[in-house]
């Protein structure tokens, strides 16, 4: 598998290991990133091509759509062959063959160089170059007629400020085929457009929205209407507001890892974001890979771990990326200064209680509070023996979710929830 890349720019949808170039603007510095797995790769050295001849400087997409509220189409192209004695002539396609549109002109004639079309079909511009290599460019472009249309929305984030556009990405005309023809943004003016809240109007109607830490959690959507006609609105994606938080926390299942166990290491979760778990071996972090240094679970909120180490995660939302802040799986207990969320009181002598790190346990001036999901008090103490629920819990631990507060010194210093599993 390899990345092609012109001028350091990637080319997209080429992968093979033949690149076949255009007919028009291929100069350039061209180079392949030949990739034979995730952490292996190489790039060649590179190669300069250079073009002798004229090229098609600019030229209509490939696929256009004609709007019913736009009875006249302009395809134009620009070209840098020389002016004197290069000539152009336009086609369009009727069965298996080409028909003139117009005689064959000077590239210098007024409006030689673009056409109106009012009908779908395929159209052709034949430039004839007056250059050293006797070139003959051709610009192709295919009319459609819209039978629907679609919407697409994405985000563009501010990782410093959190603060957020949300905007149209794409708007695709869709053919009586189901072909999906992009609409040109000289095309938007043609079209209405409304951003909801959920299915609340926000009254604005541009084409983006300006969003901040307010509207973290709210849900967004873009409607748009070709005005003027019976078509469907074409109402986009859904995007959450969301933003990385500035401190990112590993939520392991235990405390410590037992000879022969596994630890779930858990991260705040979100369909948004891309997880990459590392592991940091004499001071370089290395990406964890399934069945090496963990069980399973890259690429998700959640790993389940079997080596003891130095962990952390890196969450990519956008453009934005944090590393979280990184957790020590020890395997002696009361070693490791983290909370787990989870325990298994099954009478297996592994994480029967729920043990706190040495800073919180058999401390005179920590409190811990477990509270039930009504809020009520399961257990309080201010010398914590790593005790819950074996012992001193009012509902024996048969609850499947509790929640705890530790205070030091009468200030909160964590908080969170204990899931019981038998």
């Amino acid at each position: 598998m390899g990345k092609w890349f012109k001028d350091g720019v990637l080319i997209p949808d080429e992968d093979s290991y033949i690149l076949s170039l255009p007919q028009s603007n291929f100069g350039g510095t061209y180079t392949v990133e030949v990739i034979g797995s995730d952490v292996c790769s190489i790039t060649t050295e590179p190669v300069e091509v250079v073009n002798l001849g004229s090229d098609i400087l600019t030229q209509p997409p490939p696929l256009i759509m004609l709007l019913p509220t736009q009875p006249i189409l302009t395809l134009s192209i620009t070209t840098n062959a020389p002016s004197i004695g290069s000539t152009i002539e336009w086609f369009r396609m009727v069965g298996a063959g080409r028909v003139p549109i117009t005689a064959k002109l000077p590239i210098t004639d007024p409006g030689a160089l673009s056409i109106d079309v009012s009908d779908p079909g395929v159209y052709f511009a034949e430039v004839f170059a007056n250059d050293f290599c006797g070139d003959i460019l051709t610009a192709t472009t295919e009319v459609f007629e819209p039978v629907g249309f679609r919407t697409e929305i994405s985000t563009l984030l501010d990782c410093d400020d959190n603060t957020g556009i949300l905007s149209l990405e794409n708007l695709f005309g869709i053919t009586a085929t189901g072909l999906e023809v992009p609409i040109i943004i000289q095309q938007y003016p043609f079209f209405d457009f409304e951003w909801f809240l959920d299915v609340q109007s926000t009254g604005i109607t541009e084409t983006t929205l300006s969003v901040n830490q307010d509207n973290i959690g709210e849900v967004y959507a873009l409607e748009a209407t070709l005005t003027g006609t019976s078509f469907d609105t074409a109402r986009s994606n859904e995007l959450i507001v969301e933003f990385l938080s500035e401190v990112v926390e590993i939520t392991p299942s235990m405390s410590f890892l037992p000879p022969g166990s596994t630890i779930t290491l858990s991260a705040p979760q979100s369909a948004s974001y891309i997880y990459e778990w590392f592991i940091v071996i004499d001071g370089e972090n290395q990406i964890v890979v399934n069945g090496d240094n963990i069980v399973s679970g890259q690429g998700t909120n959640s790993v389940e771990i079997n080596a003891t180490g130095e962990y952390f995660v890196r969450i990519i939302l956008s453009d934005c990326v944090i590393d979280s802040k990184p957790i020590i799986i020890s395997n002696e207990r009361g070693t490791s200064e983290i909370i787990p969320n989870i325990v298994t009181p099954n009478g297996d002598g592994i994480n029967d209680n729920w043990l706190l790190p040495s800073s919180l346990f058999n401390q005179q001036d920590v409190e811990v509070i477990i509270y039930n999901l009504k809020g009520q008090v399961d257990f309080t103490s201010k010398n914590y023996q790593n005790n819950w629920p074996s012992e001193n819990s009012s509902s024996l631990g048969q609850n499947p979710i509790y929640y705890f507060m530790i205070t030091k010194n009468k200030t909160v210093v964590r908080k969170g929830s204990i899931t019981v599993m038998r």
